[in-house]
């Protein structure tokens, strides 16, 4: 399912995490434990993506808890990438401002 092209790092000296190649379910877990590990780290956490093909309703769940739990614990998550469109899409979705950060005021995210 394209899982040998994926590939995250998590940057210490930032709190951005890079994300290169196409996401799917199976990468879903392992990139929650890093964006929660990156916020323990950083104020705010910038997820890169490389190729960010759609949006997957797991994926859309875990962009959401991280910024719930992000705002509660007083820091933010911000995407940044290409093709950043199905972001944009959801985020009106959930009636959200973007302004290259996501779903600010999300209340109904649930926490990682």
């Amino acid at each position: 399912m394209g899982g040998s092209h994926y590939k995250v790092e998590l940057r210490d000296s930032d709190g951005a995490i890079v994300i290169k190649g196409p996401i799917h379910s199976e990468h879903l877990e392992e990139l929650r434990k890093i964006i929660i590990e990156s916020l323990t780290k950083a104020s705010t956490v910038v997820i890169h993506v490389t190729k960010f093909e759609h949006l997957t309703s797991a994926f859309n769940q875990l962009l959401c808890s991280a910024c719930r739990t992000s705002r509660i614990a007083g820091k933010s998550v911000r995407i940044q990438g290409k093709n950043l469109a199905p972001v944009n899409e959801l985020a009106k979705a959930i009636d959200s401002p973007l302004t290259s950060s996501y779903c600010e005021d999300a209340k109904q995210c649930l926490q990682l």
